[in-house]
Protein backbone atom coordinates (compact mmCIF):
# COMPACT_ATOMS: atom_id res chain seq x y z
CA UNK A 1 0.00 0.00 0.00
CA UNK A 2 3.00 2.01 1.08
CA UNK A 3 4.96 1.70 -1.81
CA UNK A 4 2.04 2.57 -3.91
CA UNK A 5 1.00 5.87 -2.37
CA UNK A 6 4.59 7.25 -2.41
CA UNK A 7 4.74 7.48 -6.23
CA UNK A 8 0.92 8.77 -6.53
CA UNK A 9 1.95 11.29 -4.03
CA UNK A 10 5.32 12.73 -5.99
CA UNK A 11 2.92 12.94 -9.07
CA UNK A 12 0.83 14.98 -7.18
CA UNK A 13 3.29 17.09 -5.33
CA UNK A 14 4.75 17.88 -8.68
CA UNK A 15 1.21 18.70 -10.40
CA UNK A 16 0.82 21.34 -7.82
CA UNK A 17 4.37 22.60 -7.90
CA UNK A 18 4.04 23.39 -11.76
CA UNK A 19 1.09 24.89 -11.17
CA UNK A 20 2.48 27.01 -8.56
CA UNK A 21 5.01 27.87 -11.03
CA UNK A 22 2.33 28.64 -13.75
CA UNK A 23 0.59 30.84 -11.54
CA UNK A 24 3.57 33.18 -10.29
CA UNK A 25 4.88 33.76 -13.90
CA UNK A 26 1.68 34.78 -14.67
CA UNK A 27 0.25 31.52 -16.56
CA UNK A 28 -3.14 32.27 -15.55
CA UNK A 29 -4.94 30.59 -18.11
CA UNK A 30 -7.67 28.09 -16.85
CA UNK A 31 -7.01 25.78 -19.51
CA UNK A 32 -3.26 25.54 -18.60
CA UNK A 33 -4.09 24.30 -15.34
CA UNK A 34 -6.99 22.29 -16.44
CA UNK A 35 -4.62 20.37 -18.01
CA UNK A 36 -2.16 19.80 -15.90
CA UNK A 37 -5.37 18.32 -13.37
CA UNK A 38 -6.15 15.78 -15.85
CA UNK A 39 -2.27 14.83 -17.01
CA UNK A 40 -2.09 13.98 -13.06
CA UNK A 41 -5.73 11.64 -13.15
CA UNK A 42 -4.50 10.09 -16.59
CA UNK A 43 -0.74 8.86 -14.86
CA UNK A 44 -2.18 8.02 -11.51
CA UNK A 45 -4.41 5.92 -13.26
CA UNK A 46 -2.19 4.47 -15.49
CA UNK A 47 0.27 3.85 -12.66
CA UNK A 48 -2.77 1.96 -10.59
CA UNK A 49 -3.10 0.07 -13.96
CA UNK A 50 0.17 -1.15 -14.49
CA UNK A 51 -0.13 -2.18 -10.97
CA UNK A 52 -3.04 -3.73 -11.06
CA UNK A 53 -4.92 -4.45 -14.31
CA UNK A 54 -3.12 -6.96 -16.85
CA UNK A 55 -4.78 -4.88 -19.67
CA UNK A 56 -1.68 -3.69 -21.55
CA UNK A 57 -4.23 -1.79 -24.46
CA UNK A 58 -5.64 0.33 -21.74
CA UNK A 59 -1.90 0.89 -20.11
CA UNK A 60 -1.11 2.12 -23.87
CA UNK A 61 -4.24 4.24 -23.97
CA UNK A 62 -3.22 5.84 -21.01
CA UNK A 63 0.09 6.33 -21.91
CA UNK A 64 -1.25 7.95 -25.02
CA UNK A 65 -3.37 10.44 -23.30
CA UNK A 66 -0.76 11.35 -20.71
CA UNK A 67 1.91 12.28 -23.27
CA UNK A 68 -0.37 14.18 -25.48
CA UNK A 69 -1.47 16.51 -22.27
CA UNK A 70 1.78 17.00 -21.17
CA UNK A 71 2.80 18.30 -24.72
CA UNK A 72 -0.27 20.42 -24.01
CA UNK A 73 1.33 22.15 -21.04
CA UNK A 74 4.73 21.87 -22.57
CA UNK A 75 3.07 24.21 -25.22
CA UNK A 76 1.34 26.37 -22.46
CA UNK A 77 5.09 26.99 -20.86
CA UNK A 78 6.94 27.34 -24.48
CA UNK A 79 4.52 29.46 -25.87
CA UNK A 80 4.76 30.14 -30.05
CA UNK A 81 8.14 28.04 -30.18
CA UNK A 82 8.25 26.48 -33.86
CA UNK A 83 7.95 23.06 -32.76
CA UNK A 84 6.40 20.07 -35.09
CA UNK A 85 5.90 17.70 -31.91
CA UNK A 86 3.87 20.48 -29.97
CA UNK A 87 1.20 20.29 -32.68
CA UNK A 88 0.45 16.65 -31.53
CA UNK A 89 -0.47 16.89 -28.65
CA UNK A 90 -4.47 17.72 -29.76
CA UNK A 91 -4.02 14.18 -32.08
CA UNK A 92 -2.12 12.06 -29.50
CA UNK A 93 -5.48 12.98 -26.75
CA UNK A 94 -8.22 12.23 -28.60
CA UNK A 95 -6.05 8.77 -30.06
CA UNK A 96 -5.60 8.16 -26.28
CA UNK A 97 -9.44 8.41 -25.18
CA UNK A 98 -10.55 6.47 -28.27
CA UNK A 99 -7.95 3.84 -27.06
CA UNK A 100 -9.38 3.82 -23.92
CA UNK A 101 -12.42 3.34 -24.32
CA UNK A 102 -11.86 0.66 -26.86
CA UNK A 103 -9.49 -0.93 -23.82
CA UNK A 104 -12.22 -0.51 -21.44
CA UNK A 105 -14.83 -2.34 -23.70
CA UNK A 106 -12.29 -4.84 -24.21
CA UNK A 107 -12.06 -5.41 -20.69
CA UNK A 108 -15.80 -5.49 -20.23
CA UNK A 109 -15.69 -8.31 -23.00
CA UNK A 110 -12.95 -10.24 -20.59
CA UNK A 111 -14.48 -9.50 -17.55
CA UNK A 112 -17.95 -10.84 -18.93
CA UNK A 113 -16.32 -14.01 -19.82
CA UNK A 114 -14.75 -14.37 -16.90
CA UNK A 115 -18.28 -13.84 -15.30
CA UNK A 116 -19.78 -16.60 -17.48
CA UNK A 117 -16.82 -18.90 -16.95
CA UNK A 118 -17.62 -18.87 -13.40
CA UNK A 119 -21.22 -19.18 -13.72
CA UNK A 120 -20.61 -22.72 -15.43
CA UNK A 121 -18.37 -23.43 -12.90
CA UNK A 122 -20.59 -22.79 -9.84
CA UNK A 123 -23.72 -24.72 -12.29
CA UNK A 124 -20.79 -27.82 -13.00
CA UNK A 125 -19.96 -27.76 -9.09
CA UNK A 126 -23.97 -27.34 -7.99
CA UNK A 127 -24.07 -30.75 -10.50
CA UNK A 128 -21.57 -32.45 -8.90
CA UNK A 129 -22.73 -31.67 -5.29
CA UNK A 130 -26.12 -33.20 -6.47
CA UNK A 131 -24.43 -36.24 -8.10
CA UNK A 132 -22.31 -37.07 -5.31
CA UNK A 133 -25.54 -36.48 -2.50
CA UNK A 134 -27.79 -38.92 -5.30
CA UNK A 135 -24.89 -41.19 -4.92
CA UNK A 136 -24.52 -41.19 -1.20
CA UNK A 137 -28.09 -41.80 -0.79
CA UNK A 138 -28.71 -44.02 -3.50
CA UNK A 139 -27.66 -47.82 -4.87
CA UNK A 140 -25.57 -47.65 -7.65
CA UNK A 141 -26.72 -51.13 -9.06
CA UNK A 142 -30.61 -50.93 -8.51
CA UNK A 143 -31.20 -47.24 -7.92
CA UNK A 144 -33.52 -47.36 -4.75
CA UNK A 145 -31.94 -46.20 -1.67
CA UNK A 146 -28.66 -46.73 0.20
CA UNK A 147 -28.19 -48.19 3.54
CA UNK A 148 -27.18 -44.30 4.65
CA UNK A 149 -30.15 -42.83 3.47
CA UNK A 150 -32.27 -45.45 5.51
CA UNK A 151 -30.85 -44.59 8.84
CA UNK A 152 -30.75 -40.92 8.09
CA UNK A 153 -34.77 -41.22 7.24
CA UNK A 154 -35.49 -43.68 10.41
CA UNK A 155 -33.63 -40.97 13.17
CA UNK A 156 -35.32 -37.99 11.11
CA UNK A 157 -38.61 -40.05 12.38
CA UNK A 158 -39.60 -39.60 8.59
CA UNK A 159 -40.97 -43.54 8.52
CA UNK A 160 -43.00 -43.23 12.28
CA UNK A 161 -46.21 -45.02 12.34
CA UNK A 162 -45.11 -46.72 8.79
CA UNK A 163 -44.11 -50.99 9.14
CA UNK A 164 -40.52 -51.60 8.80
CA UNK A 165 -40.31 -54.68 6.31
CA UNK A 166 -36.55 -56.20 6.66
CA UNK A 167 -36.19 -58.64 3.24
CA UNK A 168 -33.84 -61.42 2.74
CA UNK A 169 -33.66 -63.19 -0.81
CA UNK A 170 -33.39 -67.00 0.20
CA UNK A 171 -30.95 -68.92 -2.17
CA UNK A 172 -29.72 -65.81 -3.96
CA UNK A 173 -26.26 -67.51 -3.85
CA UNK A 174 -27.15 -70.22 -5.73
CA UNK A 175 -28.33 -68.03 -8.34
CA UNK A 176 -24.82 -66.57 -8.52
CA UNK A 177 -23.45 -69.95 -8.49
CA UNK A 178 -25.93 -71.63 -11.35
CA UNK A 179 -26.41 -68.50 -13.80
CA UNK A 180 -23.75 -66.05 -13.56
CA UNK A 181 -23.44 -63.03 -11.30
CA UNK A 182 -24.22 -61.23 -13.82
CA UNK A 183 -28.07 -62.83 -13.92
CA UNK A 184 -28.14 -62.46 -10.27
CA UNK A 185 -27.93 -59.13 -10.98
CA UNK A 186 -30.83 -58.75 -13.16
CA UNK A 187 -32.78 -60.66 -10.48
CA UNK A 188 -31.99 -58.23 -7.84
CA UNK A 189 -32.76 -55.33 -10.26
CA UNK A 190 -36.18 -57.23 -11.16
CA UNK A 191 -36.94 -57.64 -7.84
CA UNK A 192 -36.44 -54.02 -6.92
CA UNK A 193 -38.30 -53.07 -9.58
CA UNK A 194 -41.31 -55.18 -8.18
CA UNK A 195 -40.32 -53.63 -4.80
CA UNK A 196 -41.23 -49.91 -5.99
CA UNK A 197 -43.89 -50.56 -7.64
CA UNK A 198 -45.50 -52.12 -4.75
CA UNK A 199 -44.09 -49.65 -1.97
CA UNK A 200 -42.56 -46.87 -3.69
CA UNK A 201 -39.03 -45.93 -4.78
CA UNK A 202 -38.79 -43.45 -1.82
CA UNK A 203 -39.79 -46.13 1.02
CA UNK A 204 -37.02 -48.87 -0.56
CA UNK A 205 -33.79 -49.25 0.68
CA UNK A 206 -30.66 -51.82 -0.25
CA UNK A 207 -28.89 -52.15 2.98
CA UNK A 208 -26.44 -54.70 1.76
CA UNK A 209 -26.30 -57.76 -1.14
CA UNK A 210 -29.22 -59.46 -0.79
CA UNK A 211 -30.98 -57.36 1.82
CA UNK A 212 -33.51 -54.54 1.74
CA UNK A 213 -35.58 -52.63 4.08
CA UNK A 214 -38.89 -51.54 2.75
CA UNK A 215 -41.50 -49.38 4.85
CA UNK A 216 -45.19 -50.28 3.87
CA UNK A 217 -48.25 -47.84 4.77
CA UNK A 218 -51.06 -50.02 5.93
CA UNK A 219 -52.53 -51.69 9.08
CA UNK A 220 -51.23 -54.91 9.16
CA UNK A 221 -48.78 -56.15 6.14
CA UNK A 222 -49.84 -58.91 4.03
CA UNK A 223 -46.70 -61.30 3.72
CA UNK A 224 -48.09 -63.77 1.39
CA UNK A 225 -49.08 -60.92 -1.08
CA UNK A 226 -45.65 -58.97 -0.73
CA UNK A 227 -43.97 -62.16 -1.39
CA UNK A 228 -46.26 -62.68 -4.63
CA UNK A 229 -45.43 -59.29 -5.94
CA UNK A 230 -42.06 -59.14 -5.19
CA UNK A 231 -41.48 -62.28 -6.76
CA UNK A 232 -43.13 -61.38 -9.85
CA UNK A 233 -41.36 -63.04 -12.81
CA UNK A 234 -38.67 -64.36 -11.01
CA UNK A 235 -39.81 -67.69 -9.85
CA UNK A 236 -37.86 -69.97 -12.29
CA UNK A 237 -34.72 -69.14 -10.31
CA UNK A 238 -36.22 -70.68 -7.24
CA UNK A 239 -35.75 -67.94 -5.00
CA UNK A 240 -37.99 -66.53 -2.13
CA UNK A 241 -38.10 -63.92 0.14
CA UNK A 242 -37.87 -63.93 3.85
CA UNK A 243 -39.52 -61.09 5.92
CA UNK A 244 -39.26 -59.63 9.13
CA UNK A 245 -41.98 -56.82 10.51
CA UNK A 246 -41.75 -54.16 13.35
CA UNK A 247 -44.01 -51.17 13.66
CA UNK A 248 -41.49 -47.80 13.55
CA UNK A 249 -41.61 -46.63 16.90
CA UNK A 250 -39.88 -43.24 17.17
CA UNK A 251 -38.84 -43.43 20.71
CA UNK A 252 -37.13 -46.14 19.29
CA UNK A 253 -33.23 -46.49 18.27
CA UNK A 254 -32.95 -46.83 14.38
CA UNK A 255 -30.38 -49.26 15.36
CA UNK A 256 -33.06 -51.50 17.70
CA UNK A 257 -35.95 -51.31 15.26
CA UNK A 258 -33.97 -52.70 12.60
CA UNK A 259 -32.28 -55.76 14.72
CA UNK A 260 -35.70 -56.48 15.84
CA UNK A 261 -36.66 -56.79 12.45
CA UNK A 262 -33.67 -58.60 11.30
CA UNK A 263 -34.55 -61.52 14.20
CA UNK A 264 -37.58 -61.98 12.91
CA UNK A 265 -36.76 -62.06 9.15
CA UNK A 266 -34.54 -64.53 10.59
CA UNK A 267 -37.21 -66.64 12.52
CA UNK A 268 -39.22 -66.35 9.28
CA UNK A 269 -36.02 -67.99 7.18
CA UNK A 270 -35.81 -70.76 9.53
CA UNK A 271 -39.80 -71.28 9.99
CA UNK A 272 -39.62 -71.78 5.95
CA UNK A 273 -36.37 -74.05 6.05
CA UNK A 274 -38.20 -76.42 8.40
CA UNK A 275 -41.60 -76.40 6.54
CA UNK A 276 -39.56 -77.05 3.53
CA UNK A 277 -37.62 -80.38 5.50
CA UNK A 278 -40.98 -81.41 6.94
CA UNK A 279 -42.09 -81.75 3.39
CA UNK A 280 -39.02 -83.62 1.99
Amino acid sequence: MIKTAVPLLLIWIVNIALAAFMFTNGHTDYESFEELFWFAVSFTLFFIITKEVVNKLLRVALLVYSVGLLLDIFDSFIGNANLPILGLDTSMKNLGFLLISVGFYRMIKEKRKDVHKLKAEVERRKQLEERMRYEANHDSMTGVGSRKACFEGLQAHKFAGLWLLYLDVDNFKQVNDTYGHHVGDKVLMSLTQNMQQYFGLSHCFRIGGDEFIVYADCEQPNLDEIRSALLNGLLEYNINVSIGQVMVDPAKQADLLIHEADKQMYGDKKGKSLRSSSRG
